[in-house]
């Protein structure tokens, strides 16, 4: 069992744009708005997320549950493929996003000491 999709897609879009998904007077409203009221995407306050990202990102956020991605895997297949896509890069196992770069890193541990990873970053420049 992996967290709620919903509950990782409000994260993520939290984390991305320093904003609450919905805002209002009181707390029927924000509610309310949680049932009826599609979320703002990210690209709208941070323009230079990547497009596949952001739209994985509404999908998580999707109203009905069987519209979200279903597994883990799918979502994490899901933002490998828009690494791959924003940045053209095909191995590593985790990519993050920085303005018009990314950053494949890839977690390997330190021989002898299974508690103290070391991690290899690699920063790739869009072209």
């Amino acid at each position: 069992m992996y967290p709620r999709p919903d509950s990782l897609g409000a994260l993520l879009h939290e984390l991305l744009t320093g904003r609450h998904l919905f805002t209002g007077p009181s707390e029927y409203s924000v509610m309310e708005q949680h049932i009826n009221t599609p979320p703002a995407a990210v690209g709208q306050f941070r323009p230079d997320v990547p497009r596949g990202l952001d739209e994985l990102i509404l999908a998580m956020l999707e109203k009905q549950p069987e519209d979200r991605p279903a597994t883990a895997a799918e979502v994490h297949e899901r933002l490998m493929t828009s690494a791959a896509v924003t940045s053209g890069v095909r191995a590593g196992r985790r990519c993050l996003w920085s303005g018009s770069h990314a950053v494949a890193t890839r977690r390997t541990y330190s021989p002898g000491s299974p508690f103290r990873p070391a991690t290899t970053s690699v920063s790739l420049t869009r072209r």
